[in-house]
């Protein structure tokens, strides 16, 4: 028969709680002997579980009390504990759950520690994500996008290899013509094949500058923040250097689940899923052949739905929102940008927008 009956109490039995709020109420102990307690503690523990081991916080433990229960008695202890101003909010995804608790625990002597936990759903608050989302938008260089390369990574490895291919022909050629004389096939293949696959990928590299230099600065025009309902609105537009046909626009926007899984000593891996997925509906503008100097432009909009889930972000959990867009031209590479969104509740876009104002 258990030695304890321990409970967590909310006070007038909430449930809710938005970050940075206090959380008030008692912890109820009645023993069935009298027992000598060391401690008895309450830790707001925050849980981040999933696809890999849980990541466990405990953010405030309280002593509520050290001393003897008599037993048969009600012992009641009250408690106000503060959850963190930046949340983050509780969330329930498919690889990842983000979950606080209540955590109440006696210390007894020579004795399994009793212990329960309550769960308790923490919402968003409005000023601390107001504050968590302007410190971020303050980073950028604009809250507009334009033109980036997104295959500058390959730009650099194209240059890399293209200028190596070409030593390393060289090379094999002069090794082998001072070692074997003209019997030389075998390097000169692999010296072929070295600057062919330089010459690939400076190609490619080539191709996304040719890319730029014929649509133009591509500019990008969309709000940064967003709450759950509101309709999305992207303005694509750019001014061609030459004629081009344009064959293709698209738009979307996807939510996606992150976790940061550690394992010991053999670094981290990163579980992702895409929670919600949206593509834009084409309000304004034509795939066709436009002349140079004729504006391009295209709308974009969609609705967001009602209880999509708000952004955040922790060390190993994280709700992220992007943009996606692309544009086909014929005889071009795909020019695709991706930028990233802010689904926060209403009172914190009004915030920041009147902090701006």
């Amino acid at each position: 028969m258990s030695t304890f009956e321990l409970s967590i109490h909310t006070l007038e039995n909430r449930e809710t709680f938005g970050a940075g709020e206090k959380v008030e109420g008692e912890v109820h102990v009645r023993p069935n002997k009298t027992v000598t307690c060391n401690k008895l503690t309450l830790t707001l523990q925050r849980k981040g579980h999933g696809s890999g081991p849980a990541d466990v916080v405990d953010i405030q433990t309280l002593e509520l009390f050290s001393g003897e229960l008599t037993a048969g008695e009600d012992h009641r202890f009250s408690y106000a504990i503060e959850i963190p101003a930046h949340g983050p909010c509780s969330y329930d995804g498919t690889v990842m759950k983000l979950d606080w608790f209540l955590v109440a625990r006696a210390d007894i002597p020579w004795k399994l520690d009793p212990k329960t936990s309550h769960r308790i759903q923490v919402e968003p608050s409005p000023s601390s994500t107001a504050d968590w989302v302007a410190s971020v938008l303050n980073t950028q260089e604009s809250l507009q996008g334009g033109y980036v390369d997104p295959h500058w990574s390959l730009s650099l490895l194209g240059y890399g290899l293209g200028y190596s291919g070409f030593t390393l022909c060289l090379g094999f050629a002069g090794y082998s013509l001072l070692t074997y004389g003209w019997t030389w096939t075998f390097q000169l293949t692999l010296a072929v094949v070295f600057l062919g696959v330089g010459v690939i990928q400076s190609w490619s590299a080539f191709r996304h500058k040719i890319a730029e230099r014929s649509l133009g600065a591509v500019e990008l025009e969309f709000p940064p923040m967003l709450c759950p309902g509101d309709t999305l609105n992207v303005l694509l537009r750019t001014v061609p250097k030459r004629s081009v046909t344009v064959t293709g626009v698209s738009a979307s926007i996807k939510a996606e689940e992150m976790m940061i899984i550690t394992h010991n000593n053999q670094g981290n891996n990163a579980v992702e899923h895409t929670a919600l997925s949206l593509d834009l509906d084409l309000e304004e503008g034509e795939c066709k052949r436009y002349q140079e100097g004729e504006d391009i432009a295209f709308v974009f909009a969609a609705t967001l739905p009602g209880d999509a889930p708000f952004s955040f972000s922790t060390r190993d959990l994280h709700l992220k929102w992007n943009l996606l867009l692309t544009l086909q031209a014929s005889d071009l590479p795909t020019w695709t940008e991706e930028a990233t969104l802010y689904v926060v509740p209403p009172a914190a876009r009004d915030s920041i927008l009147s902090q701006a104002a």
